[in-house]
Parts: C-alpha cells; sequence; structure tokens
C-alpha cells in the first residue's frame, strides 16, 4: 500500500482501484474499511519520500538468452556445481539453429506404437482374486494416507518403512515388490520417541535376523520435532502485486541431495513425510494454488531416481476433515482444500471403525483406499486392523474380519451384521428426513421473494437463500453417501449368507441355522 501512494505518489482516487484489484488476490483479503485504514496510515506514518520509487533508475534487465551462461558463470566463480534436483526454471534448450527446441516429439519416433510399453514399476501389490497380482500403489508418484488424529496413521506408516525395508507384506496382505532403502521424516518427533516406535514395531513384526539386518541397514530416520520442516516458503518479495510463488527451502534440497544417492547401491524406494501440516507452505489448506504447488514440489522429490530410475515412491501423512471425523469418508476426507487430493495419484484413509451407538471402536480402524490412478479405487477391499495392545499398538487384520472376508462367521454374528444394517438403515432414513426438511424451508423462503428494487431486503433474502442451498447440497450429499454405504453392507451380507449355504450343503454345522433364516425370508434390504 505504501509502495503505490507514496513510492510511486499515485493520487487516492487513482490508488484506490488499483489497490482494490490487488488485495482481491490476496488469502485472506481486507475489507474496504481495513485497505482505507491501510492507505491513510501509509500516508501519515510512512517514511519513503513521495515519488521515491518512481526518482530511482530502473533495475538493470538481462537479455534472457545470456541468463544460462551467466549462471554458469556464477557458480564457476564459486566453485558450485548444480544444486541436486532443482526445481527448472531455466529457458528452453536451444535447437541446432538456435531456436528454441520443441517440447515433444511425434510418438512414431519414440515407437510407442510398436514397442510394448513397460510395465508399472510398483511399490506394493495386491492379490487381484485370481491368484495374480495387482498393482496397489506405485514408484515414483505421490501418495497421501489421511486419518483423524490418534487413527494410528504414524503407527501404519512406520509399519509400511520396516515392511519395505524388509520385504514383509505390509498389514499381512499388501506385498512390497521393491524391497529397499527407506526415509522416515517424522516432523512431529524427536530422537527418544522416534527410536521407541521404531523398536515396539521391529520386536512386534517378530523378523527374522536377515529382516532385522536389512531394516537396520535400510530404515534412515529422521526426527525433526521443533526443527521447523516446510518444503517450499513464500517467495514473493519481488512480485509485491503478483500471487505469492513459492521456493524450494534448505530443507526440501538437503532431501532431494539425499535422495541422489544410493545406500548401499540401492535406490531409494520410499520417503514418508509425517504429518502433511509440518511440512506444507502457510496456507497450504486454503489456497488450491498453493497446495497444488506443495505437490509439485512433492513430484520433484518422487522423480529423483538414479540412472533413469523411477524415483521413490512419496507418501505423506494428512489430517482427516471435521465430516471425516464422523466417519464420512471419502476423497475429501483430507483436511483443507481438495486441491491436494487432485495432485496427489494414490489416496487412502485410515478411518475409525463405528460401533453401534455411533462412537468409535477404541482399537479398531479401517483402511480403505479412495483414489488410484492405476486402478479402480473400487477394486481394492476395506481391509479393518486391530490395534495389538500386547504388541504395542501395532495394527493386525482382525481376525473376525478376515473370516467375514472368508464367509466363516457364525449365527450370532450374521445377526449382529442384521443389527448393525438396521442401525444403517435408520441412519438413511434420517438423513432423507433432513434433505427433505432443508428442502422444504427453501421452497417456503423462494415464496417469500422480495421485489427487485427493495434491494437490503432482496441481498438479505439471497444471502439466505445460498445458505439454504449450500445446506441442502451437504444434505443430499451425505444422504448419497450413506446411502452407498448402506449398499454395501447389504452386499456383504448377502455374500455372507452365501457362504454359510455353501458351508451347510458341504455338510458343516455352521450355517444351518442361517440357511433356514435365509430361506425363511429373513430382512429385506
Amino acid at each position: 500500500v505504501a509502495k503505490v501512494v507514496r513510492g510511486f505518489a499515485v493520487p487516492d482516487a487513482d490508488a484506490w482501484p488499483l489497490l482494490q484489484a490487488w488485495n482481491a488476490r490476496c488469502v485472506p483479503p481486507w475489507n474496504d474499511a481495513e485497505l482505507r485504514d491501510k492507505m491513510a496510515n501509509a500516508h501519515k506514518y510512512g517514511s519513503e519520500p513521495y515519488g521515491a520509487t518512481l526518482d530511482a533508475p530502473p533495475p538493470a534487465r538481462q537479455d534472457r538468452a545470456e541468463l544460462p551462461r551467466a549462471a554458469a558463470d556464477w557458480r564457476a566463480e564459486r566453485g558450485a556445481g548444480d544444486p541436486p534436483g532443482e526445481l527448472d526454471d531455466a529457458p528452453p534448450v536451444e535447437g541446432d539453429g538456435g531456436e528454441p527446441a520443441p517440447l515433444a516429439v511425434p510418438v512414431e519416433a519414440l515407437g510407442w506404437l510398436d514397442l510394448h510399453p513397460p510395465p508399472l514399476p510398483l511399490l506394493l501389490a495386491c492379490d487381484d482374486g485370481t491368484g495374480g497380482r495387482a498393482p496397489f500403489l506405485a514408484l515414483g508418484k505421490v501418495a497421501l494416507l489421511a486419518a483423524p488424529g490418534g487413527a494410528g496413521k504414524t503407527q501404519a506408516l512406520l509399519q509400511l518403512a520396516v515392511a519395505v525395508a524388509s520385504g514383509r507384506p505390509w498389514l499381512d496382505r499388501y506385498h512390497v515388490q521393491a524391497p529397499g532403502p527407506v526415509l522416515f521424516l517424522a516432523a512431529e518427533e524427536d530422537d527418544g520417541e522416534l527410536h521407541r516406535r521404531v523398536r515396539r514395531v521391529a520386536d512386534a513384526l517378530d523378523l527374522a535376523p536377515a529382516e532385522r539386518a536389512a531394516v537396520a541397514r535400510r530404515l534412515h530416520c529422521a526426527p525433526l520435532h521443533g526443527k521447523g520442516a516446510a518444503l517450499a516458503l513464500l517467495d514473493n518479495a519481488a512480485h509485491r502485486f503478483e500471487p505469492a510463488r513459492l521456493a524450494p527451502s534448505a530443507i526440501w534440497h538437503r532431501i532431494a541431495w539425499t535422495l541422489e544417492t544410493a545406500p548401499g547401491g540401492e535406490p531409494w524406494r520410499l520417503v514418508i513425510l509425517d504429518p502433511a501440516a509440518r511440512w506444507m507452505p502457510p496456507d497450504a489448506e486454503l489456497d488450491p494454488k498453493i497446495a497444488t504447488t506443495f505437490v509439485e514440489v512433492l513430484e520433484a522429490l518422487a522423480v529423483c531416481g538414479l540412472d533413469g530410475g523411477p524415483g521413490a515412491a512419496v507418501l505423506v501423512a494428512h489430517h482427516a476433515n471435521k465430516q471425516a471425523l464422523r466417519g464420512d469418508t471419502d476423497q475429501g476426507a483430507s483436511r483443507g482444500t481438495s486441491a491436494l487430493t487432485d495432485g496427489v495419484r494414490w489416496q487412502a484413509n485410515l478411518d475409525r471403525v463405528p460401533l453401534a451407538d455411533g462412537k468409535p471402536h477404541p482399537s479398531r480402524v479401517r483402511l480403505r483406499v479412495v483414489k488410484c490412478n492405476y486402478a479402480p479405487a473400487v477394486a481394492f477391499e476395506t481391509l479393518e486392523l486391530e490395534k495389538d495392545q500386547d504388541k504395542g499398538g501395532v495394527l493386525c487384520p482382525c481376525q473376525d474380519a478376515v473370516a467375514d472376508a472368508a464367509g466363516e462367521k457364525d449365527d450370532e454374528a450374521l445377526e449382529n451384521h442384521r443389527e448393525k444394517l438396521n442401525v444403517r438403515q435408520a441412519g438413511v432414513n434420517e438423513r432423507v428426513r433432513q434433505a427433505d426438511e432443508v428442502r422444504e424451508k427453501l421452497r417456503a423462503h423462494d415464496e417469500k421473494e422480495p421485489p427487485p428494487l427493495e434491494l437490503e431486503k432482496r441481498q438479505a433474502w439471497q444471502k439466505a437463500r445460498d445458505r439454504l442451498v449450500k445446506d441442502l447440497e451437504q444434505a443430499e450429499r451425505s444422504a448419497k453417501k450413506a446411502r452407498n454405504d448402506l449398499l454395501e453392507k447389504q452386499a456383504e451380507l448377502a455374500a455372507l449368507e452365501r457362504a454359510q449355504e455353501r458351508n451347510a450343503s458341504k455338510g458343516g454345522s455352521k450355517g444351518s441355522k442361517g440357511r433356514d433364516k435365509a430361506a425363511g425370508g429373513g430382512d429385506d434390504y
């Protein structure tokens, strides 16, 4: 503000629309009263003489074609090489004739239509149900694990780190396709706490001596509690009237430098950053542009591979939003702007398992893939996990959940499943009722529309209507989500009943009672 009204000596009448346009691009913007106060304070307290910026000589401009040579001269004078993995903002590479080289080439020149494409490089694979393996988590990509605080995301990530380092399946379910070094960056933990947690995981998994030695050699931990871990910083000092830009921080360059090395001759396989809030630049949860740039900064780490390799998978832990705390989890479960979920290639949610009364189960969580760009997310089963307190809280697949998947639940468990479905049906009915109630309020509100000339009344009416429309959209989304969850649970119940019928037909003692219920036309959902 002071630069405009004092440095450029712009009259207030001309400065006001300029500052309004600039203010609209700020996050958060000032209101008009605050902006006028800033202008008044610039006149009253500003120390810069009026017109000082106009009197200063313009900064020297350098021909863009000379920038690469100038940068090389600067590095040569200081004996410095190119920073590893630095985000490239250089001019286009010149061709033989001095003109810019083309950014893309025809597919014909690459032979893509004649050659078989290389397989997708995988970190983890899952069983595809036919005895084969299906992609689960790819190398060289950015991924996200969203969960409420205290749900166990750090525990799950530590178990993943140990699994990749040792080659053990993660959570006894997901197969490690590329064992190797892991970089675990814990921004909330100190040395002692991270030491205790790593030791508990290694002991609980009962690793063989060779596996334990592999973990000791491959797992690299950085406890960064209290040290400041933002990967990118705002860099807008020279762009007062432009949106804020991000510049990679010193810690980003240290991580990139680390990933350019090969511990023991093995390429890095996994980088874990826990939690995202400590690694994000300011306002990344509010501003989609900053969030997207943050994902680009992570992608730059993911491609720090050696000799043209795929690079490591970069997995970020993030807190869930308030809606997810109530159990309504999908791609929008991560806190803040949706640009973060849109930017990553894979997202899984770690949800608390709700009890019949709606309260979270004290020791059970559910892992669910909600986004995967390399396979349909619906193809992945939901994995129910239990915290084994006898082993320091390590996450293990629930034994009864495994039995559910195999269709081996007893009749009492089937009855419990039906009761839970009744509770879910009641929840669907309640959400539909709430949506109908908001819809009726909106209809009644529209009937009271004031005349067009009564501007103040019409503005208040429109504001109230916008709130009702937003409430209706949220209520309809909630009802749709509840219906989809109910359909999923109905399908699970039908599968369990069919499994009991199969067991009964084989002469097993289990399932006879369930078969009688099915034949008698039990609850119809």
